[in-house]
């Protein structure tokens, strides 16, 4: 059974299907619309209710809704809002019930929210109980006896009206010092920006007192004191087992809860006082819309039970003999039951909604004791993640075991038909002698047919037997068996990609791809290329249960050129093999090993240019073990060279540890150690002059972070660095350099809110919040004990040297929010961000500034977004480079980018990109690079010349994306490509791009 509940509050109303174990399916949460008068806020409310069932899908039961002020539960009846204007004696109930056209039932939010915390939540079992909820008002609901306990005007549980003072301020309610007015989050803020200043938040609140700052815990305790005294006087009156608390003030926990137990403690009765147990809510945000289902998922189902005795009325139920488990509801034009055989049948528009599965047809019989049950007619059956239609069924309702004649069924973006479907669990099916497809044609373009066909719609996976995958009718291949995801990998297992270039001449790349089973894939590669001849590889994908996953690959030619002006036409043997491995042994440890062999150093840029040579021109091999602990990390790196016309560092081996800041017994200061052993050996290329040096280098840092002002961050260190070589630069002579390290960090944070909201210059916002955020950090390190002059350069530690520097920072944000989805989250509007370095006196010479570094981001609008980031140069007055990208992005018939690119001295060019839908068959894609000025380092110059330049034409075929491109670029040539997607699958599986990363 599925009922909507809805919490309506003062600041936002939120929403959701509930079912009958308490789970919440399609939440929704919006603003309550400003100043709430009643017709935009019940238009509000009836939208989306409405939204969500069309959405849904479930058949829903009723509406239940919690409103925040006393109610007239019985006529549905708002007497007023306290927090909302405009509200008096409102039939809120019956307008609801009119223009939804379903059972509405109505009551105070909090008497919901206990409804829920007593059915589901942390009143679970208990007979007597209170709950108090404390947000922008403060409620009460009371259960005495497992019964809600309305009062005799049915307005009971008014907590947050309570007086708790002779004389106070005066409340919204008319009365005078009330309890909401002291506890209210409203209020509770009112008091911390006095102290804080407005851009307060009750979450900033709780960290400042759990960070221990004194104000804020004063704050909190009084409001506990405050709330204890209704407390108490509840506790002595109704003597209950427990006091749930919930609402958004609740969010501070032990802050108001420590001190609230122990006033109870102290000044309850002490039987009472003993007694009762003060615990926090536990339905959390989902409270209020849980407890307001309950409102009319109860009186549903007491009204279910009566009508379930009638025959002939269009619903009835059926049951196990044992009267356990739940019953079935049978809807249907006609419904009769028949005690003796203990069936009942259903006739005409017949639907049946049970845990989670939908049955509609156009008759059924149903069996109570078995609850086996036999459909015919426009059978529908929807499981979780399937639909499955057929002329005749046979279901168990309770193992949700069956069959489907002469099925069909449909499946994220697949279709499925059998002679026979099999149910073999709720999310399971067989089919027996049919095919799956992604085309929803009558006549499909292509299936894939097989004698069975398992089908997991809950995790996508598929498994056959004797497959055939046929084009039309024509088959052209065969399978024994075969796996793969319905969602992106596995299919399709043959990929052929045609084209023609300047390098490889005519080509065609094959691809053939075996799932061996959920986690072992081969990928077999034979790729011909008229100017080069023939290539193959392997790849093969695998994981070892308990021992990580990874990937091996090969590939070899017999490379020919044609080039050469020979009789005999000359070869080359060229090859690629890799192998990567990651294994996480644990929450805190990892293993990866990398390994990488290739021919010549041109291998990957000549044959995998895109996929590894733009993101690694020059892999190395390794393996790295890290245990990383909550005090401290220990690594180990191993990296040799595996290809000898490589320069490569090796690390034969690397022992780090570091031991994370540590605080010194009680005292302010922490201390952090870094300790390295390496034993590096420097190979290069031409195999000469190779270097080896043992070094073990130890730094130890002492830090006293405090804040200052309450709002300045600061941490002044020192540190001392010792490094032991083996060798130096001149001779095998060992060498002890001791390196003296100091400096300070300095931030802050200045924050500011602005309540407006509206239009400026054609952009929206819904009030700002503006932050900005300075840094200073400054760095002394005292002249080495050994010049760097006088060492082998391996890293950064071998070239340390006298430095004093300032690094300023100066961070700028804009942040407004904005509707995303179904709920308001911040955005930025503008972020800014200047970082340089200020060197002072560095090697005799005048301070001076270093680089300026900046990065700014701007997104006036969702689909509009522009990026920059520069390096500007004071020695030469400019920049080093400057780099700018303008996205748009309106919607998906087109989207447009613009982008240029500097490099002092270098390069200067410009690029762009644009995708365009003609209509729903025909698309286009065009790439460009313009480039103004690019200098290469042999010195070459160009000007005023295209790069590269790609024009794309993507065909729609129903099931398929045909895509024909050609580009042309100044060093590759003219290159022609032809691609077939499968829509379902649109993404290539053959081209394996699992990474790790080298560790630094």
């Amino acid at each position: 059974m599925y009922t909507i509940g809805v919490d309506l509050g003062a600041t936002f109303v939120k929403m959701g299907i509930v079912d009958n174990k308490g789970r919440v399916y399609s939440r929704r949460k919006i603003d309550t619309p400003k100043g709430a008068k009643k017709a935009l806020l019940i238009d509000a409310i009836i939208y989306n209710i409405r939204d969500i069932i069309k959405k849904s899908g479930k058949k829903i039961r009723g509406v239940g809704i919690g409103v925040p002020g006393p109610v007239d539960s019985k006529k549905g009846i708002v007497h007023y809002f306290p927090n909302i204007k405009g509200w008096k004696e409102v039939p809120l109930k019956a307008i609801l019930q009119k223009r939804l056209g379903m059972r509405v039932e109505l009551d105070n939010d909090v008497n919901a929210m206990t409804l829920g915390e007593f059915v589901f939540g942390a009143g679970r079992g208990c007979d007597n109980l209170v709950c108090i909820t404390l947000g922008t008002g403060v409620g009460g609901g009371i259960i005495i006896g497992g019964k809600l306990y309305r009062g005799g005007s049915m307005t009971a549980g008014e907590i947050g009206h309570m007086p708790i003072n002779e004389a106070g301020p005066k409340c919204n309610c008319r009365g005078i010092a009330c309890l909401e007015r002291y506890v209210g989050n409203k209020y509770i803020l009112e008091r911390a920006k006095k102290v804080f200043g407005n851009s307060i938040t009750l979450e900033r609140l709780s960290a400042l007192a759990r960070s221990g700052n004194k104000k804020a815990i004063a704050i909190w305790k009084d409001s506990a004191e405050k709330l204890s005294v209704a407390i108490i006087g509840v506790v002595n009156l109704l003597n209950p087992d427990k006091i749930v608390i919930g609402g958004g003030v609740s969010n501070a926990g032990s802050l108001i809860l420590t001190p609230l137990k122990k006033e109870i403690k102290s000044r309850a009765m002490k039987d009472q006082g003993k007694h009762v147990k003060i615990v926090l809510a536990k339905l959390g945000r989902d409270a209020g819309i849980i407890g307001s289902s309950l409102l009319t998922m109860l009186k549903c189902i007491v009204y279910s039970v009566l009508l379930a005795m009638i025959l002939n009325c269009g619903v009835a139920f059926a049951e196990d003999g044992t009267g356990s488990g739940k019953p079935i509801e049978v809807n249907g034009d006609q419904v009769e039951f028949f005690p003796k055989e203990k069936k009942i049948i259903g006739k005409g528009n017949v639907t049946i909604d049970y845990e989670g599965i939908k049955l509609t047809c156009d008759r059924i019989t149903v069996y109570s004791e078995t609850k086996d049950s036999e459909a015919e007619g426009n059978v529908v059956l929807q499981t979780a993640g399937s639909e499955l239609k057929g002329e005749k069924i046979t279901y168990n309702f309770g193992t949700k075991v069956g069959a489907i004649l002469k099925a069909r069924a449909k499946s994220g973006e697949w279709y499925i038909f059998g002679d026979k479907i099999e149910l073999l669990s709720n999310a399971t099916y067989r089919v027996i002698d049919g095919y799956l497809t992604s085309c929803g044609l009558h006549k499909p373009h292509y299936k894939i047919v097989a004698k069975t066909v398992t089908i997991d719609s809950l995790n996508n996976k598929v498994s056959a037997k004797d497959v055939t995958v046929k084009v039309g009718n024509t088959p052209i291949a065969y399978l024994p068996k075969y796996h793969f995801n319905m969602k992106t990998e596995g299919w399709p297992t043959v990929n052929v990609i045609p084209g023609k270039k300047s390098k490889w001449g005519v080509f065609a790349l094959n691809s053939y791809r075996y799932e061996m089973d959920d986690k072992n894939a081969l990928t077999f590669r034979v790729d011909e290329r008229s100017k080069w001849g023939l290539a193959e590889g392997v790849d093969y994908k695998y994981a070892l249960n308990g021992f990580g996953e990874g990937l091996l690959r090969t590939y070899y030619t017999n490379q020919r050129d044609v080039d050469r002006n020979e009789v005999e036409k000359g070869e080359q043997q060229r090859y690629r093999i890799q192998a990567r491995h990651r294994w996480d042994i644990n929450d805190h440890a990892m293993a990866i090993m990398e390994y990488h062999r290739m021919s010549d150093t041109t291998m990957t840029k000549d044959y995998f240019y895109r996929e590894e040579y733009e993101r690694e021109s020059s892999p190395e091999s390794y393996i790295y073990v890290l245990d990383r602990q909550p005090e401290y990390s220990l690594s180990f790196l191993g990296r040799k060279r595996t290809n000898h016309f490589q320069t490569v560092t090796e690390r034969l081996p690397e022992l780090r540890f570091d031991l994370k800041d540590q605080k010194l017994f009680d005292s302010p200061i922490y201390f952090k150690t870094d300790t390295t052993f390496t034993n590096l050996n420097q190979k290069t290329s031409a195999n000469a002059d190779d270097l080896n040096v043992t070094r073990f280098d130890v730094y130890n840092k002492l830090s006293a972070p405090l804040k200052l002002l309450d709002f300045i961050s600061v941490s002044p260190f020192v540190g001392m660095r010792d490094t032991f070589f083996t060798r130096e630069l001149n001779d095998d002579k060992d060498e002890f350099r001791t390196a003296f390290y100091t400096g300070i960090d300095l931030s802050t944070k200045f924050t500011r809110v602005y309540e407006a909201s509206g239009k400026f210059m054609g952009v929206d916002f819904n009030k700002l919040h503006h932050i900005i955020t300075p840094t200073v950090e400054y760095r002394y390190i005292h002249q080495p004990s050994v010049d760097y002059t006088k060492l082998e350069q391996f890293d950064d530690i071998d070239a340390i040297d006298q430095k004093s520097v300032f690094t300023l920072g100066f961070e700028n944000r804009l942040q407004t929010k904005r509707k995303i989805g179904e709920s308001l989250k911040t955005v930025d509007l503008g972020y800014l961000l200047i970082t340089s370095d200020y060197l002072y006196k560095p090697e005799a010479r005048g301070s001076q500034f270093s680089n300026v570094r900046g990065d700014l981001e701007l997104t006036p609008f969702n689909w509009l977004r522009f990026e920059s980031d520069t390096r500007y140069d004071p020695d030469t007055r400019d920049f080093q480079t400057w780099n700018t990208d303008l996205y748009i992005n309106k919607n998906e018939d087109w989207q447009l980018g613009f982008g240029s690119r500097y490099e002092q001295n270098k390069i200067s060019e410009l690029t762009s990109e644009l995708f365009y839908r003609l209509n729903n068959e025909w698309s286009f894609r065009t790439l460009g690079r313009y480039d103004l000025k690019e200098i290469e380092d042999s010195g070459r110059k160009y000007t005023n010349e295209f790069k590269n330049k790609e024009l794309g034409v993507i065909k729609d075929l129903h099931c398929w994306l045909a895509e024909a491109s050609i580009s042309s670029g100044r060093d590759s040539g003219t290159t022609l490509w032809f691609v077939m997607k499968l829509k379902a699958s649109p993404k290539v599986p053959f081209d394996f791009k699992d990474y790790y990363p080298h560790p630094k």
